[in-house]
């Protein structure tokens, strides 16, 4: 049968599911999908037309056939705990692998392996085709309120809009960012229950998690007209068509594959059709659960429950919780099951298998104070965590520490009560790993090797006794080739081979001591996990393909994982820099690119109509590559990237005059972002206004560094070798991450600090962006010094330095991150200049005084306006009148001996520019203060620092509010109880600055 509609799936379709589907596989860690997607590549306008025809035949075969489907391999399931037996002496060795197999001699524990589909890429975008044209569908009728995980990603609407359901094109996901769809799960369900006790009701939290769900579900519930009518979801027949292909393709895989858990049915793991074929499956008992036992919360992730009822009644014990909650679930209320057991039989899906296992149930009958102790120590532990998440990188000193710090201590502790759910349990120290590994990826990218070799080891003796170990292997195993690649990235490989030597042994000794069903599944497992390690090791490459260790470790890992054809020096050489280029390596392409450190490659052409070339908005990435200092036109990675560019990154190549017509379309073609005018940066040219975010009065809270920066650091980034020793990175993030955690509000809604200023010349390039995006995590703006950047002539020949502040501000949830800017120094100061000269050789180069409103913006960030002056800036008379009367404060970066003269000018310059001054001047001289031109001269200095052996802050806040409303008179108010000074004589207030009299 063929579409009745002839253009049904067009090729463009099929380009714009390439794209996410790309995108999702990346982050799959059941299978390496990177040498999939590195083949299909090599010709992808000839793979993505011929599957395009595949789709359109008048007779489609593809679902037929499992070579255009994929095969199965196995990941890690779950190892259980060899019992120690029934003697009284507790015994224990101190090595964990002998300590098992010792236990093993009296239990053998079982062993579990996943099945999971190891796709062909066609197979992948078919998927994610599905998803785009029908899926979304299927997503739509689930109530966004209480289902959470794997929602598809919709356009951007207003919620009066008929079509918000419609799938968003335009983004490269598929579905909605993963992690903050889990942690609203966790974090509503701790509201719902502290809602509910403090006002000293009395509530049951009951936990389920639905036993093998995906391998019991039968998909034909999909096109069965019970389930279509009480969805009241319509297909096309189209629609329905495409998806009983689909439900085929999953019936061909089923029977090409060992059977899984019931014969006959389940769904391939890891398909992303899977989530939602299995999001939709519980409609009926979401409908159910809401309509049947009206709970205070009830919230679903996949096959994860939470419910939170208020039952009017105690309870002896869990039996009596779970007949109450079947009588009122007709769905769960059938004859023959056991007590204590739950099962579920949905109306239109007959023939699937939801079943509760008993051993992930958790029920809590809660009251009153008693009640908030027991959900306390969860809500501080997700606090802890989300808190890390977002922090600048902070990894302990010793294996100790760090144990401490990824939660692998304490095994059998506290850690277990802790939680609502024994899933969790997992979950959080798989978290606490991830956050830990992130912040060593972090030091990895901008340290070199040599500077933290001994933080390293530390963290590799934990990974070997914990992830290298029989348990540590099932928790841990999607984390063991993250591991792996940072050793590679590192060249640490004496520790890589340790690595690799220690997984084949717990590898064996799983085998031979656990009971194992079907041994075969472990072999493929093994082989899996081997084959994801090498992937790491080609992703972590680069740079270093023709060492002779790192042959040596690509031939090792082909023999575990079956492969072969990649130890030939020029393979090895092709795959890493091709995957540099497919954007699979373990530096985003985006970054080598900004860097002009990515491999050469010829410029390509344009495969791809018009069409198509338009909806990819392939000019408007070219134009970007102009923009961005005429580097290399490479369409293929911005196009379909893994990793889009970050959206400051996008600000830091806009042209600062153009701002308003080119980052919208830049956003758009780079990164997927489409959303209201309103949410994007303007640039008056006019005016010399910059304006972003929403408006607001709020007082802002800015935190003012005193950091020392020394004189050979000074040196250092003149020669261009700066000094990024691992001390000057942890201090600086000591310094930071004390800022974002600094409380000085009680409203605990409100951002605590807004900004940070950091002197002149104090922050290296190379942590500047991604110090500024952790910043911005945390609701922070920075105006920082950076360190000196070279120029070079068309030659390549060094021409000169800039001398700069960068400007980081918080964007909107829309447009995510935060955007950039790097202001340069009008000129330099009269000594500044003959140093830079006597050291590089070169001079500075500088803004000029031609054109103020353009050299010196005027930042409105959310309703606050502020203007950057760097150092001897300040200086400058027709500078600081530039400012006057359009500004609320001024951010002055310093390096600067002479305090006399600077106390004179800030002093002045609070004054009669008549606004706050926010001097951040080196720790070496001191004087970093705020200075405001308030009517009690004690209270001008709202904080002033100088002095002191170590490095710190002080937080100040700037109420630019009542200053303005007070700059918004005819004449200044001279009553001795006015708040601030009368303005000069002439000033003359912005009339956007203007306080409406009726406002005052």
């Amino acid at each position: 049968m063929s579409w009745t509609e002839p253009e049904y799936i067009t090729f463009t379709d099929v380009v714009l599911a390439y794209r996410k589907a790309k995108k999702e596989a990346y982050y799959d860690t059941n299978c390496a999908n990177g040498f999939a997607f590195l083949k299909y590549e090599e010709d992808l306008f000839a793979n993505l037309t011929e599957l395009h025809k595949a789709l359109n035949k008048k007779k489609p075969s593809w679902f037929k056939s499992v070579d255009f489907i994929g095969s199965c391999t196995y990941v890690p399931k779950s190892l259980s705990v060899p019992d120690d037996g029934d003697g009284t002496v507790h015994f224990v060795e101190s090595e964990p692998l002998v300590d098992w197999e010792r236990r093993c001699r009296k239990t053998k524990p079982d062993a579990e392996f996943r099945q999971v589909i190891e796709p062909t890429v066609n197979y992948l975008v078919i998927s994610a085709l599905w998803i785009i044209k029908v899926g979304y569908k299927y997503d739509a009728v689930l109530d966004d309120r209480c289902v959470y995980g794997n929602r598809v990603k919709r356009s951007f609407r207003s919620s009066s809009s008929s079509t918000e359901s419609t799938p968003n094109l335009d983004s490269f996901f598929l579905f909605d960012f993963y992690p903050k769809r889990y942690g609203d799960w966790k974090s509503d369900q701790l509201s719902a229950i502290r809602a509910a006790l403090e006002k000293d009701e009395e509530i049951v939290a009951i936990s389920l998690d639905v036993r093998k769900y995906y391998h019991r579900i039968d998909p034909w519930f999909l096109v069965d007209d019970k389930f279509l009518e009480a969805t009241k979801l319509n297909l096309t027949t189209d629609d329905r068509e495409f998806t009983e292909q689909l439900i085929k393709s999953i019936e061909a895989w089923r029977e090409s594959v060992p059977d899984g858990s019931e014969p006959g049915l389940g769904l391939p793991v890891g398909m992303t059709y899977a989530a939602v074929i299995a999001n939709a499956l519980l409609f009926e008992l979401d409908t159910q659960i809401k309509e049947g036992l009206m709970p205070l919360y009830y919230g679903r992730y996949v096959d994860d429950l939470f419910i939170v009822v208020k039952p009017g009644k105690t309870f002896a014990d869990p039996v009596e919780v779970y007949e109450w909650v079947k009588e009122r679930i007709s769905c769960l209320s059938k004859p023959g099951v056991a007590q204590g057991d739950l099962r579920a039989e949905i109306s239109y899906s007959m023939d699937s298998l939801i079943e509760f296992g008993t051993d992930k149930q958790r029920i809590f009958c809660l009251g009153g104070k008693a009640g908030l102790d027991v959900i306390q120590p969860v809500e501080d532990l997700i606090r802890q965590q989300k808190s890390e998440h977002r922090l600048l990188p902070d990894v302990p000193d010793d294996e100790a520490r760090m144990a401490g710090k990824a939660l692998l201590v304490n095994r059998d502790g506290g850690l277990e009560a802790d939680v609502l759910r024994k899933a969790d349990v997992v979950s959080i120290r798989r978290f606490g790993f991830a956050n830990l590994l992130s912040d060593l990826d972090d030091y990895s990218f901008h340290l070199k090797d040599s500077a933290w070799t001994k933080k390293r080891q530390e963290f590799y003796g934990l990974a070997l006794r914990h992830l290298a170990s029989p348990q540590g292997i099932f928790d841990f195993s999607k984390y063991i080739p993250r591991v792996f690649g940072l050793m590679v990235a590192c060249e640490d490989w004496d520790d890589a081979f340790r690595l690799i030597d220690r997984l084949v042994m717990v590898q064996n000794s799983v085998e031979a001591c656990a009971e194992i069903s079907e041994p075969d599944r472990a072999k493929h497992c093994w082989r899996n996990l081997a084959k994801l390690m090498l992937l790491a090791a080609f992703t972590s490459g680069y740079g270093q393909p023709l060492r002779k260790a790192y042959k040596s470790l690509v031939f090792r890992l082909e023999g575990l994982a079956g492969m072969s054809g990649f130890t030939d020096t020029s393979s090895v050489v092709d795959v890493v820099n091709n995957l540099v280029f497919l954007d699979w390596s373990r530096i985003p392409f985006c970054q080598l690119w900004l860097e002009m450190e990515e491999p050469q490659r010829a410029v390509e052409a344009l495969p791809f109509d018009d069409s198509t070339a338009t909806v990819l908005h392939l000019e408007t990435i070219r134009a970007f590559c102009v923009d961005a200092d005429d580097r290399p036109y490479c369409w293929r990675p911005f196009a379909f990237p893994t990793r889009p560019i970050p959206v400051g990154e996008i600000s830091r190549v806009a042209d600062f005059k153009k701002l308003e017509k080119n980052f919208p379309k830049y956003c758009e073609a780079l990164r997927g972002v489409k959303v209201g005018k309103e949410h994007y940066p303007k640039f008056d040219e006019e005016t010399g206004i910059f304006t972003l975010g929403e408006f607001s009065r709020d007082p802002v809270s800015v935190a003012v560094t005193s950091i020392k920066t020394t004189d050979s650091e000074f040196k250092a980034s003149l020669l261009q070798a700066p000094l990024l020793s691992q001390r000057r990175y942890e201090n600086l993030h000591r310094i930071l991450n004390g800022i974002a955690e600094a409380k000085t509000r009680q409203d605990s809604t409100k951002q605590d600090v807004d900004y940070v200023a950091l002197p002149e010349l104090s922050l290296p390039r190379a942590w500047s962006r991604r110090l500024a995006q952790r910043l911005s995590r945390c609701g922070i703006s920075l105006v920082a010094g950076l360190e000196y950047a070279p120029t070079f002539d068309r030659n390549g020949q060094l021409s000169g330095f800039k001398n700069q502040t960068l400007v980081s501000l918080t964007a909107s949830k829309y447009l995510g991150g935060n955007l950039m800017f790097e202001q340069n120094k009008l000129a330099p100061a009269w000594k500044e200049d003959p140093l830079v000269r006597e050291t590089s050789g070169v001079s500075l180069e500088t803004s000029g005084l031609d054109n103020l409103k353009v050299s010196l913006p005027v930042y409105r960030h959310n309703g606050f306006a502020f203007g950057v002056l760097l150092c001897s800036d300040l200086t400058c008379m027709r500078a600081r009148l530039r400012f006057q009367g359009e500004v609320d404060a001024i951010f002055v970066p310093e390096w600067n001996s002479d305090l006399d003269t600077f106390d004179a000018l800030v002093e002045s310059g609070a004054l009669d520019i008549h606004a706050y001054i926010v001097q951040a001047n080196n720790r070496a001289y001191g004087d970093s203060r705020i200075r405001a031109p308030f009517k009690k001269d004690y209270r001008r200095d709202v904080v002033r620092l100088k002095g002191g052996e170590y490095d710190y802050f002080v937080i100040g806040g700037i109420d630019f509010w009542s200053l303005r409303k007070f700059q918004s008179t005819t004449a200044p108010n001279g009553d001795e109880k006015a708040l601030f000074k009368p303005f000069p004589i002439g000033f003359v207030i912005a009339e956007w600055r203007k306080v409406p009299r009726a406002r005052r």
